[in-house]
């Protein structure tokens, strides 16, 4: 990739790093629903790319896209968080301009 469209914190890359394998050594992101106000998404370790795919090592991560998702998930940051209810990874994207017609996104 010329320009990284996605990031990853240093506690996210720390923990992909500790926990791919050999065997799936590529970290997918993808988007697994579309919303009014923002986009959900996904993550998965895979085993190859496709031809079509767009690879960036991000702290010596390989992260794949789908040629198809790049603009959908251009400006998302990958995280690792850490609460006392649990701990995980997360994905922030980018908000949409203009709010929704749902109001999740309005500001009062």
């Amino acid at each position: 990739m010329d320009s990284q469209p996605v990031g990853l914190t240093p506690t996210a890359a720390q923990k992909l790093l500790e926990i791919r394998t050999e065997a799936a050594p590529f970290l997918r992101l993808y988007v697994s629903a579309r919303g009014c106000c923002s986009n959900r998404y996904g993550l998965a370790f895979i085993e190859a790319v496709a031809p079509d795919d767009i690879v960036a090592e991000l702290s010596g991560v390989p992260v794949v896209l789908s040629a198809e998702s790049r603009e959908a998930c251009e400006g998302a940051t990958i995280d690792y968080v850490e609460t006392p209810s649990g701990s995980g990874f997360t994905v922030r994207g980018p908000t949409r301009e203009g709010g929704c017609a749902c109001g999740a996104n309005r500001a009062n």
